[in-house]
């Protein structure tokens, strides 16, 4: 029987978390500045309705500018964090063809934001462009079920094995130095040193063909729990002491 661990990452979790909040911080604070300027654009033309359109045209066009500027920035914003995001995903992809996937999957939502918002000024006011946007983060969710939420299975019966070795022979070294130096008998270093030997046997043989039958045997009732120990602890004897 084979011992398989689930591991999962939240790198990516982590990195999607920063990421979308401080594009969300930069992309409120934008709102909130064409918001100022929009209410004094519309307290312009309010109090001033009485003069030619032309004039108050020009009363108007500075705010028109400024509310352009920022709209264009947060095209600019978008674009930004999509090559950072893509810069980000790609040192998680090892073959070529899952790079260039996200390369065209990428460049294909911010094609869709910036089409959609009728080019790169993209209305900041407008929920539908407004909210569009968040489209960019979209290659997250894939890293996040994957790495996250279902989680890698690393098989992790040899480091086991290893570590039991490993942990047998440093006890043996013990053993024959306590017995070296008379501190404990020779039936003692024997009893010892045969349940170190059990222990190691126990582990190594999850592994093998006798004791995946008769777990198998166990499962489907033909053995019962006590009569599974006991022919495990009988096998475990038998090999100890060839």
């Amino acid at each position: 029987m084979r011992t398989v661990i689930i591991k999962r990452e939240y790198k990516s979790l982590l990195a999607f978390l920063i990421f979308i909040s401080l594009f969300l911080i930069i992309r409120q604070n934008f709102a909130n500045n064409i918001e100022v300027l929009y209410n004094k654009w519309t307290s312009i033309q309010f109090t001033n309705q009485s003069l030619p359109w032309v004039e108050l045209e020009k009363l108007v066009s500075p705010y028109m500018l400024k509310i352009r500027d920022i709209e264009r920035n947060f095209g600019f914003l978008i674009i930004f964090f999509s090559i950072l995001i893509f810069s980000f995903l790609t040192t998680k992809l090892k073959s070529k063809n899952e790079k260039i996937s996200l390369f065209f999957i990428s460049s294909f939502l911010v094609f869709i934001i910036t089409d959609i918002a009728r080019g790169i000024e993209i209305s900041i006011k407008e929920k539908d462009e407004y909210y569009l946007s968040l489209l960019i983060f979209l290659p997250f969710s894939y890293f996040i079920y994957k790495e996250t939420i279902m989680g890698q299975k690393i098989d992790i019966t040899e480091e086991i094995k290893n570590k039991a070795n490993v942990n047998h022979d440093d006890n043996l070294k013990d053993l024959n130095k306590l017995l070296e130096m008379d501190l404990i008998s020779q039936e003692e270093y024997n009893e010892k040193k045969e349940l170190g030997t059990k222990e190691k046997i126990r582990i190594e043989m999850k592994d093998t063909e006798e004791y995946n039958l008769l777990l198998k045997s166990k499962e489907k009732g033909l053995l019962t729990e006590q009569e599974f120990n006991t022919k495990i602890e009988n096998l475990i004897s038998h090999k100890s002491q060839k």
